[in-house]
């Protein structure tokens, strides 16, 4: 057995909640098959559930006490860092809803909040809200109060729909807390192309409790399509997104209003893609009765998507650094073609006062083409 397939195995162990005992490491491994697995499970962030699994088997790991000190100690560093993180997300939340602000918990950080049992971590990078626009003034305010600083620190629209316009484009909304843990502010759930005119999570929205309060997020009809979209605009580059789609499809798969979900997509050109996207995951992790749910796109369409992302190619050849594919996922399966020529168009003509507050100095051309450069590169590596 290679590791890579031991460690699906385990995920699958894990994702099915299956009876009897996780997957055990095979008989003589060497050190080979040790050093790889290590390296796998950081990579593709599943250290914690990796080491969860081992330590629930009878006869112990099977593995050196090296390699399973190693595989331990990255789960700790992941619960310490999101214990820190989920700190000062809560502090950001209560400080929102001290000002009367509705913020919508969204993106991967709702995983282990709602979806992971108690002794299998989900390492999280940042916490996003969802806020309305017209708020963003407020936010800013809130924010800064409490000590959170945006990353850069960038121009500040005063009319709400030019802040949507300029984080829907050109940068993600970044906070950093004095501790260095991330927030990203959200005005869409699809925060590329044009905005929507009205963000419908809103209207979805459940209950859920965090940090010994209550709290808003979005639906797991909207998680699902979150994480669908993240896991394939990074060319299925971590399985830790398959997991998140994997626990959704196995927890609440009967319960999802699969009408809502295919309606949302199919508005975007998306329903293809998070088709074939779901697939991959069911297959990946054997989950049975999923795919009954929605319809198949038909055979051009798979064929087109699996010249365009290549979703046969297992994710472990994946070594290299998995950016979101971002602007590449957009222009090859969403919108008409005149819907993407007009996103090019707003990408590479951003607004002078803009550059000029990002620069702090006068507006000149070549200041323009840093700015769409520099822009670009935090856009995309927003995930």
């Amino acid at each position: 057995m290679r590791p890579i397939d031991f460690i699906v195995e385990t995920l699958a162990h894990m994702v099915r909640s299956s009876a009897g005992p996780p997957p055990g490491i095979p008989a003589h491994v060497g050190s080979d098959f040790e050093r790889e697995l290590s390296s796998l499970c950081e990579w593709h962030s599943v250290s914690p559930i990796v080491a969860a699994s081992l330590e629930k088997l009878a006869l112990g790991p099977g593995i050196s006490r090296i390699t399973h000190e190693r595989l331990r100690a990255l789960a700790r560093a992941s619960a310490t860092s999101n214990e820190g993180l989920f700190d000062d997300a809560a502090a950001f939340r209560r400080a929102l809803s001290g000002e009367g602000i509705e913020a919508l918990v969204c993106g991967e950080s709702l995983f282990p909040l709602t979806l992971y049992e108690p002794g299998y971590l989900r390492p999280i990078e940042k916490v996003d809200f969802l806020v309305r626009e017209n708020d963003w003034r407020k936010v800013i305010d809130v924010a800064r109060g409490i000590g959170f600083e945006r990353i850069p620190e960038e121009p500040s629209p005063e009319v709400p729909e030019d802040a949507l316009l300029y984080y829907q484009y050109y940068s993600p909304c970044i906070f950093r807390s004095n501790g260095g843990n991330t927030i990203q502010l959200r005005f869409r759930m699809f925060d590329i192309g044009r905005p929507d005119d009205e963000e419908v999570s809103w209207h979805h929205a459940c209950d859920g409790s965090w940090a010994g309060g209550q709290f808003r997020a979005v639906s797991a009809e909207d998680q699902l399509i979150q994480a669908s979209i993240t896991y394939n605009m990074t060319r299925f580059g971590r399985l830790m997104n398959a997991v998140d789609i994997g626990l959704l499809l196995s927890r609440a798969g009967n319960r999802l209003n699969w009408r809502y979900v295919t309606d949302r997509l199919s508005a975007k050109s998306l329903y293809p893609s998070f088709y074939f996207t779901v697939e991959r995951v069911v297959d990946l992790f054997k989950l049975p009765g999923i795919m009954s749910n929605i319809t198949d796109p038909g055979m051009l369409r798979r064929k087109r998507y699996e010249i365009l992302w290549r979703p046969g190619k297992m994710v472990k050849d994946s070594r290299h650094s998995s950016h979101s594919r971002r602007f590449r996922f957009y222009l090859l399966e969403t919108g008409s073609w005149l819907d993407k020529i007009r996103f090019i168009g707003r990408v590479l003509s951003p607004r002078r006062e803009w550059v000029s507050a990002f620069y702090g100095r006068p507006y000149r051309p070549w200041l323009k083409i840093k700015f769409i450069v520099l822009t670009l590169r935090s856009r995309l590596a927003s995930g």
